[in-house]
């Protein structure tokens, strides 16, 4: 998944202090790219370079040349395009007056694809598709909140949005759905509120907070944080130097199910440790690089991770798919074409479910909101040693 940071510090050598190492540690698995939008100078920069490639050369100018760096910072994991990244596809994205970064996965309702012929045509990514159907729900009104609901309508998948509108310079919009989580919290000094950050993970969080009551202790200064978590299928703004609670504008949507269309479900391998858990992997293959791009967009559009994927095309040729050449993967393609997503799923979301009624003190955290089906563990290889860790677990304590 990508991640969202929105940093707004009255006092800048704490944010200063802070920025690389949060985003570098949010680009631990985002290595698609990063971006950044600096309120104060309306300046936006994008990288095909992960944030922790890009620091390194840019840290001294890029804290000395700005006084102040509060504002949208985004690393990037690739949905598609894998093997042909480009700047221009980091977050976050700039059309008119409206800046956006987004952490999710959408895509138009086929109701809706006609009507938005032209932006479906672009072959935009969605992030970017979004936008364009958001900006004029956002010019047409000034109840934003009504604006968000009516663009979100024409979508189904995952998000959430990190905003800015020019021509509201003092305001940041924060939209989510249920699928996708967004934390926060509020920095003090005694009494005073100094700051807000606002990160998609948790514990990258924890160890912001830890740097900077260390650096309070230090240089005497009595620094201490106080934690919120952004509520589900809401849609929110934030006041610029108020340093105070994000502020709630109302219900979006709970969902964004399109139920005459796929669900795409990120590829889960990203996190798994597969033997095969990139295209990197296939550098020595023979098949072209266009047909490797026409793979990684058809597995994403099943929901299948890349190690299923590639344990579909052993079982049917008898080899490692990184031995394919055209013609082999070309026949895998049309084999792929015919898988539908209710097959890939079924059975082991079934699996899932009696392994949580089995172990249930050892999933807790399965029967939260936000999981339904931990994707890392799409691959049945995966699942049957999960059991056989658990079993062995249960025997021991026994």
């Amino acid at each position: 998944m990508c991640m969202l940071t929105f940093i707004d510090f009255k006092d800048q050598d704490l944010a200063k202090l802070i920025i690389r190492p949060l985003t570098e540690l949010n680009s631990l698995s985002n290595k698609d790219g990063f971006g950044y939008y600096l309120f104060s100078e309306s300046r936006l920069i994008k990288t095909k370079k992960s944030a922790s490639e890009w620091w390194p050369k840019n840290e001294d100018k890029f804290l000395e040349s700005h006084e102040n760096i509060n504002g949208i910072y985004h690393v990037r994991l690739a949905s598609t395009n894998k093997l042909n990244l480009k700047a221009e596809d980091s977050h976050p994205f700039c059309d008119g007056s409206l800046v956006l970064a987004h952490n999710g996965t959408l895509g138009i309702r086929s109701d809706f694809e006609k009507a938005y012929s032209d932006i479906v045509k672009s072959k935009k990514i969605d992030s970017e598709m979004f936008l364009n159907v958001l900006k004029e729900f956002w010019k047409s009104t000034d109840d934003k909140h009504d604006a968000m609901k009516n663009a979100l309508n024409k979508f189904y998948g995952s998000f959430a949005f990190l905003i800015h509108d020019l021509s509201s310079p003092d305001k940041l919009f924060i939209a989510k759905g249920k699928q996708k989580r967004l934390h926060f919290f509020v920095v003090y000094e005694g009494e005073e509120q100094v700051g807000v950050l606002l990160n998609t993970g948790s514990w990258e969080l924890d160890f912001i907070s830890n740097i900077l009551i260390r650096y309070g202790k230090i240089y005497n200064r009595d620094l201490s944080v106080k934690y919120y978590v952004i509520n589900d299928g809401t849609m929110s703004y934030y006041t610029f130097g108020k340093y105070d609670e994000i502020n709630l504008l109302g219900q979006v949507t709970e969902t964004l199910n399109d139920p005459t269309s796929k669900v795409i479900v990120p590829p889960s391998s990203r996190y798994s440790r597969a033997p095969y858990n990139s295209f990197n992997n296939l550098q020595h293959a023979t098949a072209s690089e266009k047909l490797y791009a026409k793979l990684e967009r058809t597995i994403y559009d099943l929901g299948l991770s890349f190690i299923d994927a590639f344990m579909i095309y052993e079982h049917c040729f008898q080899r490692p798919i990184t031995t394919a050449d055209d013609a082999l993967l070309n026949e895998f393609l049309e084999f792929l074409e015919y898988l539908d997503e209710k097959w890939c799923y079924s059975t082991k979301e079934k699996e899932w479910t009696a392994i949580c009624k089995d172990y249930p003190e050892r999933f807790l955290y399965a029967h939260k909101d936000w999981i339904s089906y931990p994707y890392l563990l799409n691959g049945s290889i995966a699942m049957e040693n999960l059991k056989k860790e658990l079993d062995n677990a249960n025997s021991t304590v026994q």
